[in-house]
């Protein structure tokens, strides 16, 4: 009886592995004016929880990283986060930026995906987002 609950306990625990995708996750900012070169790091959230938080890194570095999200229909948020005067904040029109750093959506997760952003500090539309389910 104890091998077939283990045998169970198994299974459920690798289908519940292989619901999740693979997210490449980049963000790029653009138009940074010299000596504006802020820290930066990205925060995710999927349906209201926070999944991944980057590392620090100036906002001129390309960051890339991948991630395991649960596939399907999920809502997801991306906040950027800039070190002003050392204090961490939302970048935010409301806070004195250009833009406003964040993107949210409801977004179909496959096995592997891409999600693009792009931060233009010239362009108040920004963040621009290109999302690919590629499985």
């Amino acid at each position: 009886m104890k091998s077939i609950i283990l045998i169970g306990l198994m299974l459920f625990s690798f289908g519940a592995v292989a619901q999740n995708g693979k997210v490449t996750f980049t963000t790029e900012f653009k138009n940074i004016s010299e000596g504006y070169d802020h820290l930066s790091k990205e925060k995710i959230f999927v349906n209201g929880i926070l999944v991944f938080t980057s590392e620090e890194h100036a906002e001129s570095e390309i960051l890339t990283a991948k991630i395991k999200l649960p596939r399907g229909t999920q809502n997801i948020r991306i906040e950027n986060w800039t070190l002003y005067n050392g204090t961490w904040e939302l970048t935010e029109m409301n806070n004195g930026y250009s833009i406003d750093g964040f993107y949210e959506s409801e977004l179909t997760l496959g096995k592997k995906n891409e999600l693009y952003i792009i931060y233009d500090l010239d362009d108040q539309n920004s963040p621009h987002v290109t999302f690919k389910k590629i499985r």
